[in-house]
């Protein structure tokens, strides 16, 4: 992977004191010494009498062809934890692939991502300590490489070996994380020792970084050891952390690969996948080609050279071909290899609540989606889908049982990407033409562009422009920006505490909660006062949070409080009418508006209950995806691969309207974070991640479980009643259910009836007949609306045959049509002999502007749109060759 500021602020320190940081006695024991590659000038460590090290482009992967043990992907993982469980290790199940207790990422793409930050530094324990997991990870860097390298993957398992050193009597650092792994590399992978070779690197993620070995052998990694011991601080500052921590990767599908050596890693990680795949594409694997060619293949890394053509070139050279005749035999299976890992990715995705989408995490797995169907077009494989997702799910499933929930969401969401996208193909054309029209040549921005601003692929281009050559870093690009890390938003609380002296605040004593208790009146002392808001020792407002508006009040009878917010566990409250400031230390009387705060506990609790109805009536695949509670309304934002239906939306609402019904006890409490993840998983984020070591759950018995720091109510009954306002799509990939509860439900159906009553009197019906009225009045206005349609289209005709009779080349016209019936007059002017030799341009009140260019006209649509700029004094934007379309400005 690329090399990152910081890696390059502390490398030289590292290599400096190597001694220090890389030079350990469990290697020497075993007869290793550090020497220089000869290739790549990077020191390594070795017991042999080598000059190079074992990294691809230093030495070809010459164990392809060659078996050790020859373990399937499964059995490598239990041999892995057999060896590791003996040498005291826990093994725990994979953390999701959506890292929803973290606020910074869409994906986990390592498995110490599953204890940043608050294992790593110190906040929280550790599940097991030393561990190990086979943790899925998902990164979207490398999808050029996919299928051409054979060993990159947008999802792989990283084999994580971690250490916390929780227990001084027992230390576990570079000595014992070597020796184990020097261990069962050799005897479980069955690396000879001799081939094994050490080296020495840098590693930084999640702002803490350390030196590093990482294991070679046979030009492939098999593992990669930090010795996690820095955290970053900023401006070339870091800190030493509390306790170092062992944090050893390994792409666990190179080691399955290793014990085979078959020509790539997918060969064993999809081994059921693909001997469906070859029986039913008819797709010739040529082992020999094969094997020769990704001995060489890594060399094709994309992050590590700067000119993927001439490399190719080189090796095409070498296997006695030249480019265009290697592609013709090696793209089909290097695009098979690619819808393997793209589709695997999917189903990991939707089994764990992301979909895809036109933004943030979700954004990068579309791409993926429309990458599978366009090299099952360009190759006419002609794949079932479903099928293929089947044999995933059914292959892995004693790996990874959990892969079978998410099985009928991944059918389901792959299908509505089939339609969306195929929907989209003839608008993609146009758009196409459009941009490209005052462009001799295509750069690699502009394809991005047309991705981002319209969702149209490289490949969909390449079907218009065949000759288009697409750019190696195209995929790089277009998923940079939601690749791993969430944009930071900006702070609410930035412009309150503007100008104020934030370090005397944080100095404060934390504010002491009483919301919680349920107390909505105490007198309290003043420890903060300023212009703006005052902090109190104690409060009953409850502060904006979790998406629940704050309370409202008064302090003292005569100050309204009109916000409140939480400041480093300071609650700050905003007075609306201060004519002067509270002084330090008053004593005051705080009294919470209590109307306000039960139907804002009443409208949070139906949060939790909508959220759960909606899981049990659209699927599994349903997870928060935003949320606002206040007074007149709420709403909640899902994840759902299209358009809830009316019917939905009724079930959704009876259910929610049953549990009220049965008065079912909610409890609040709070739980360390490693107890309550343990106790009830990563479901318990639906809100987004919670800091500290402890959490406030909100438990509705046998219906949901939660962890929230928002204000609730005692038992589901309070509620009265749930009302359903509307259903609105917020994105691509999220629903947004808006609704209202106990007596805001009330006060929306009686102005709903309010309002049929009112129509049915001005329509002098009743309200049992006003339905019936309405369609006969809807009925009338379709009628007469085609009526006005037809006189439309004969008004178009009538234009049309003026436009053409005309001996005039050039035609300038104004015309009291829209857009799409100037649009009909083109389509009829393009197949008349006599439009043939004319420019004809045509312009509406709405500022639109077409000029269409006959076959045999001589005057330019640039020509023409000069002179209807000079005529109306304004300047035109638009394009297009045939037909220019655009707009006045």
């Amino acid at each position: 992977m690329a090399e990152t500021e910081l890696k390059k602020q502390v490398r030289p320190m590292f290599e400096k004191n190597w001694k220090e940081h890389y030079q350990v006695d469990a290697l020497e024991k075993l007869g290793y010494e550090r020497k220089v590659c000869r290739k790549c000038n990077k020191p390594f460590w070795t017991n042999t009498n080598r000059d190079t090290c074992a990294e691809s482009t230093c030495e070809e992967r010459s164990f392809i062809g060659k078996k050790t043990k020859e373990f399937s992907y499964t059995q490598t993982w239990k041999e892995i934890e057999k060896f590791f469980e003996s040498k005291g290790h826990t093994s725990i199940p994979r953390y999701p692939v959506i890292p929803r207790w973290r606020n910074d990422l869409y994906f986990t793409n390592a498995s110490i991502i599953d204890f940043q930050p608050y294992v790593v530094n110190g906040e929280v324990k550790p599940p097991a300590d030393p561990l190990i997991v086979p943790q899925t990870s998902i990164r979207f860097g490398d999808i050029t490489n996919v299928g051409v390298t054979g060993t990159h993957y947008t999802t792989f398992v990283m084999f994580g070996q971690h250490a916390f050193n929780t227990d001084p009597k027992k230390p576990y650092w570079k000595n014992e994380a070597l020796s184990l792994d020097f261990e069962y590399l050799t005897k479980v992978i069955g690396v000879k020792e001799k081939d094994l070779v050490f080296f020495e690197d840098v590693w930084e993620g999640g702002g803490y970084f350390g030196p590093s070995m990482e294991y070679y052998a046979h030009g492939v990694e098999l593992g990669n050891c930090v010795f996690m011991q820095f955290q970053d601080l900023g401006n070339k500052q870091y800190d030493q952390l509390k306790r170092p921590i062992i944090d050893m990767g390994a792409g666990f599908e190179r080691l399955a690969w290793y014990t085979n050596g078959t020509p790539t890693s997918y060969d064993v990680t999809f081994k059921d996948l693909l001997d469906y795949l070859k029986k039913y594409t008819k797709v010739k694997f040529d082992g020999k080609l094969l094997e020769r060619f990704y001995k060489l293949s890594g060399e094709l890394n994309i992050d590590e050279i700067s000119d993927v053509d001439k490399k190719y070139n080189e090796i095409s050279e070498k296997l006695g071909f030249d480019k265009k005749e290697l592609l013709e035999k090696l793209s089909p299976v290097h695009a098979l290899y690619a819808i393997c890992d793209h589709t695997k990715t999917l189903l990991y995705t939707s089994t764990d609540g992301l979909l895809p989408s036109n933004s943030g995490g979700g954004y990068n797995l579309r791409i993926l989606a429309r990458r599978v169907l366009d090299l099952n077009k360009e190759f006419n494989f002609n794949l079932d889908f479903e099928k293929i997702f089947e044999i995933h799910v059914t292959s892995l499933k004693d790996f990874d049982p959990t892969l079978r929930n998410g099985l009928k969401t991944v059918i389901d969401v792959f299908r509505e990407e089939e339609k969306k996208y195929i929907a989209s193909k003839e608008k993609a054309v146009q758009k196409i033409n459009a941009f490209s029209s005052s462009k001799k040549q295509l750069t690699t921005e502009d394809l991005v562009t047309l991705y981002k601003s319209d969702g149209i692929t490289a490949e969909q281009i390449k079907e218009v422009y065949k000759d288009i050559e697409i750019p190696t870093d195209y995929f790089t690009k277009i998923t940079l920006d939601n690749a791993q890390e969430k944009a930071k938003q900006e702070n609410f609380l930035d412009k309150l505490l503007e100008n104020e002296n934030k370090e005397i605040i944080k100095a404060l004593k934390n504010t002491e909660k009483l919301y919680y208790q349920g107390i909505t009146e105490v007198t309290a002392k003043v420890i903060f006062s300023s212009k703006k808001f005052v902090i109190l020792d104690k409060s009953v407002f409850y502060p904006q949070g979790g998406g629940q508006n704050y309370d409202h009040g008064t302090i003292n009878g005569l100050y309204d409080v009109s916000e409140v917010y939480n400041y480093e566990g300071k609650i700050l409250v905003v007075l609306d009418n201060s004519q002067k400031e509270l002084n330090i230390g008053q004593n005051v009387i705080c009294l919470v508006d209590r109307e306000r705060q039960i139907q804002l506990r009443s409208q949070h609790s139906s949060t939790h209950l909508l959220n759960a109805a909606a899981r049990k009536v659209l699927g599994n695949h349903i997870w928060q995806a935003g949320a606002f509670k206040d007074v007149s309304q709420a709403h909640l934002d899902v994840t759902h691969y299209r358009a809830i239906t009316d019917e939905e939306i009724n079930e959704i609402e009876n259910q929610v309207n049953e549990w009220i019904l049965e008065g079912i006890p909610i409890n609040n409490y709070e739980l360390s974070k490693d107890e309550a993840e343990k106790k009830y998983g990563f479901r318990l984020y639906q809100g987004g991640a919670i800091p500290g070591n402890v959490l406030r759950i909100l438990e509705i018995q046998g219906i949901d479980v939660q962890a929230c720091a928002g204000l609730h109510l005692t038992n589901t009954s309070q509620a009265g009643i749930f009302k359903i306002i509307k259903r609105t799509s917020v994105q691509d990939g999220v629903e947004r259910i808006i609704f209202t509860t106990y007596k805001s439900a009330l006060k929306y159906i009686k102005e709903n009836e309010n309002i049929l009553n009112n129509s049915s009197q001005v329509l002098s019906v009743s309200r049992v007949e006003l339905e019936k009225t309405i369609k006969n009045f809807f009925k009338e206005w379709k009628e007469q609306r085609k009526e006005i349609d037809s006189l439309r289209e004969r008004i178009a005709e009538y234009e049309t045959n003026n436009v053409i009779e005309t001996s005039e080349k050039k035609v300038i016209a104004k015309f009291n049509l829209d857009s799409i019936e100037i649009l009909k007059i083109f389509k009829k002017v393009g197949n008349v002999e006599k439009a043939k030799d004319k420019t004809i341009a045509i312009y509406n009140n709405n500022g639109n502007v077409f000029i269409y260019k006959g076959p045999d006209s001589k005057i330019s649509i640039e020509e023409v749109k000069t002179e209807l700029e000079e005529k109306m004094k304004r300047k035109i934007k638009g394009g297009g060759n045939i037909l220019f379309q655009g707009k006045f400005i």
